[in-house]
């Protein structure tokens, strides 16, 4: 049951960045000219045009920053499905790459060298979904290592 869980809160995370991309974001991204080349440019306008009018209910925040995190929460919750211990020097520092790539494309951001615009929010999501993804990660080993000891 804890994997079930574990697989559906990074696939959910993972989707809902992805959603929120495809359907709140500018289309001058790089995105949109490879929908066009792809062939799925209309399928993707009719799904941007269904969901404009949520736009105004999501804050700035939403569109802007929480992609990222969701995506950084979904990578270490994958991680952490294949270590499956949070105690384990490989997830950490795995774990730890994953937020090293992302605070480094912010800070890519604030130098000019990465495209797009630094935004000291997006480091303070990044690192609450690396904390969140810590916390689940702990939570899920103590409950293994709970289950071992009571068999």
């Amino acid at each position: 049951m804890r994997t079930f869980v574990i697989v559906l809160s990074s696939t959910t995370s993972m989707i809902l960045g992805g959603a929120v991309y495809l359907l709140w974001r500018p289309e001058s991204l790089r995105m949109f000219s490879w929908f066009s080349s792809l062939g799925v440019a209309q399928p993707v306008a009719s799904m941007r045009e269904w969901a404009a009018p949520f736009s105004h209910i999501l804050p700035s925040w939403a569109c802007l920053s929480l992609p990222q995190s969701l995506w950084l929460l979904s990578g270490c919750l994958a991680i952490h499905l294949i270590w499956r211990d949070c105690f384990s020097t490989e997830e950490q520092l795995w774990m730890v790459a994953v937020l090293l790539l992302a605070i480094g494309g912010e800070l890519g951001q604030a130098a000019g060298v990465v495209q797009g615009v630094f935004d000291p929010q997006d480091v303070v999501l990044i690192l609450v979904a690396f904390l969140a993804a810590q916390a689940a990660a702990h939570a899920d080993t103590m409950a293994a290592e709970m289950g071992r000891v009571s068999k």
